[in-house]
């Protein structure tokens, strides 16, 4: 959303470099903004359409995830979490 309103006052994308990439990739998948990087107005979208934006919250959840279980767990505990969150 932040995104999406810097482009619609004419401003430049607020992140670092390779987040503003990610941002754009999101913001196209929506059909938010055209090749150009002009906004389109009046747009409802679901952002969860976008493959890459749930991507990107799946590898935070897992990440998370990881952390919380090397701080909070015992070691069994700990090895079945990676082992869920890391079988595919």
């Amino acid at each position: 959303r932040r995104a999406f309103l810097s482009l619609q006052r004419g401003l430049s994308l607020p992140f670092a470099e390779v987040k503003n990439a990610r941002v754009r990739q999101v913001l196209l998948e929506l059909d938010l903004i055209n090749d150009q990087g002009k906004v389109y107005r009046g747009q409802k979208r679901d952002p969860y359409s976008s493959d890459t934006l749930l991507n990107g919250l799946m590898t935070r959840y897992v990440l998370s995830s990881f952390i919380k279980a090397y701080k909070y767990l015992e070691d069994d505990a700990f090895a079945r979490t990676v082992r869920t969150l890391f079988s595919a």
